[in-house]
């Protein structure tokens, strides 16, 4: 899809465009199966008979924070970590990788039933997302643009037949691909028990009756080099430690981080020191953690209202953890903002030089390899590929450093 070159008149525009919708579709009769990419990856048959199951739509990398959630459902959805999908029927197999624009594109499917006789799997490229509020009652819409910038829309399809036409040819397929083309390198590192440690939390408490919020320590840096030498006494081996919540205001960021400064409260620069120097010795990693996407206060040279993301109408999104027993909204909870592109790559380069003056031989950017959003502001916003660019800008800066990442989408 040649983004550039669609033409529009000032009556109608397009809002999004599916391709090839019905490429390797299946009728009621036809035996075969959908590789669905949920979470880690579904497999779903044809003609399953449950016609009260709804067809299934994601988009790729997760939902757009840029709009508030709208579906309160009781279970947390997996998002599409890889932009594939593929159809196989028999011998044969359609395998499916979104190359270029996957960062506005959804995986759609549908089954068959009474309604509708046969069996489909393809891709959506949206370029104009909804935004609706409610004004006095009443529900009050808005159209935004997400093209901003948006590539060519491109799709690779692989016919696949005999040993090679199923999930396992599949996964093949797409890791020769991003050998071939994405320069994907097997990194030859030993086996690693991975540990993800917490250390420091910022809680409400109160002081002679008087409420405030205090920074409490978890794990400190001794107490987890003292973690790591028993389990290694005890036979663990090679350690990969993700150290979430060891700088700026623990794990939950009051602000947006401003250097890599570990916390006093945790033992300093000297403790974390000996902390890497441990597990080094031994063969293993320290990945200190900095999220430089999410925050709750403004400070530091970011606005909450000003750099954070917005909806359709030029309104802040705020971002709410949900209790489970009724799916609602935590009002009171840490409630948080996603910072927006032009602002993250900003953030990026003053933490990164720190890392580098400090001596962190890796980094970790956690929700750097989670989140994918856009920033639908009239007039001065951007789409999920802006993130997406400025993602790629952040892991070039780092000359080759060691990143760590959560989710661990395609892009990232």
């Amino acid at each position: 899809v040649c983004v550039e070159e669609i033409e529009e008149t000032a009556s109608f525009t397009i809002l999004s465009i599916r391709v090839l919708p019905n490429f390797g579709a299946g009728d009621s009769h036809t035996e075969g199966w959908m590789l669905i990419p949920d979470g880690s990856g579904a497999v779903a048959r044809f003609n399953h008979g449950r016609y009260n199951v709804n067809g299934y739509e994601a988009p790729v990398y997760g939902r757009d924070y840029a709009n508030e959630q709208e579906l309160r459902q009781p279970y947390k959805e997996q998002a599409v970590r890889l932009p594939v999908f593929g159809i196989g029927k028999g011998e044969d197999a359609l395998f499916a990788a979104i190359t270029q624009g996957e960062g506005a594109a959804s995986i759609q499917a549908e089954f068959s039933d009474a309604s509708f006789g046969y069996n489909t799997l393809s891709s959506r490229l949206t370029l104009r997302t909804f935004t609706t509020i409610d004004v006095n009652n009443m529900k009050a819409t808005r159209v935004s643009d997400n093209g901003y910038s948006l590539p060519d829309y491109i799709v690779r399809y692989y016919l696949l037949s005999g040993e090679e036409a199923d999930y396992a040819g599949m996964a093949n397929t797409y890791r020769q691909y991003l050998i071939a083309e994405r320069g994907m390198k097997k990194t030859a590192l030993a086996p690693a028990l991975n540990l993800h440690v917490y250390g420091a939390i910022d809680i409400k408490t109160n002081t002679l009756g008087f409420p405030h919020q205090k920074l409490t320590g978890l794990t400190s840096f001794s107490q987890a080099r003292d973690m790591a030498a028993y389990l290694q006494t005890a036979g663990a081996g090679v350690l990969s430690m993700r150290y979430e919540g060891w700088a700026n205001y623990g794990v939950f960021n009051k602000t947006v981080p401003k250097n890599a400064e570990p916390l006093p409260l945790l033992g300093g620069q000297t403790e974390i020191k000996q902390l890497a120097a441990a597990l080094e010795g031994t063969g293993g990693q320290l990945w200190p953690d900095v999220d430089l996407l999410r925050f709750r206060q403004g400070g530091g040279g970011i606005s909450k209202g000003g750099d954070s993301i917005k909806n359709g109408f030029g309104d802040p999104t705020e971002q709410y953890d949900y209790m489970l027993s009724v799916y609602a909204a935590k009002v009171s909870g840490n409630h948080y903002h996603f910072l927006r592109a032009d602002k993250v790559r900003e953030v990026a380069g003053r933490i990164t030089a720190d890392f580098k003056k400090q001596g962190f031989s890796c980094l970790s950017l956690g929700t750097m390899g989670e989140y994918v959003y856009s920033d639908l502001n009239p007039g001065q916003g951007h789409g999920r590929t802006g993130l997406l660019q400025a993602y790629r800008q952040i892991q070039e800066s780092l000359d080759g450093r060691p990143l760590a990442v959560s989710g661990g989408n395609a892009d990232t």
